[in-house]
């Protein structure tokens, strides 16, 4: 299980990547929820052996955190935000 979560975290994380170059980091968070909101889904619909396929998407739906803060910091203005820029 702890391989299929890894592999989803590969997997995601550069589809994820690809994702933000091409349309921001709104896109981005949604499509790591999104993953999130599926792998739930999946689990409980899902008998047998494709039931495991949800340790990949709830691997992948863990980089949504990662890319949650991302936004937050990025939406913000640099006034308002807790990162320090170097004068």
């Amino acid at each position: 299980m702890l391989a299929l979560r890894f592999g989803g975290k590969i997997v995601a994380g550069i589809a994820l990547g690809m994702i933000l170059s091409r349309f921001g980091p709104r896109a981005t968070l949604m499509t790591g929820l999104g993953a999130a909101a599926a792998a739930v889904i999946w689990a409980m619909t899902m008998p047998g052996t494709p039931y495991l396929a949800a340790f990949a998407l709830l691997g992948g739906a863990e980089l949504a955190c990662v890319y949650f803060t991302s936004y937050c910091v990025t939406a913000s203005p640099p006034q308002t935000s807790s990162r320090m820029w170097p004068s």
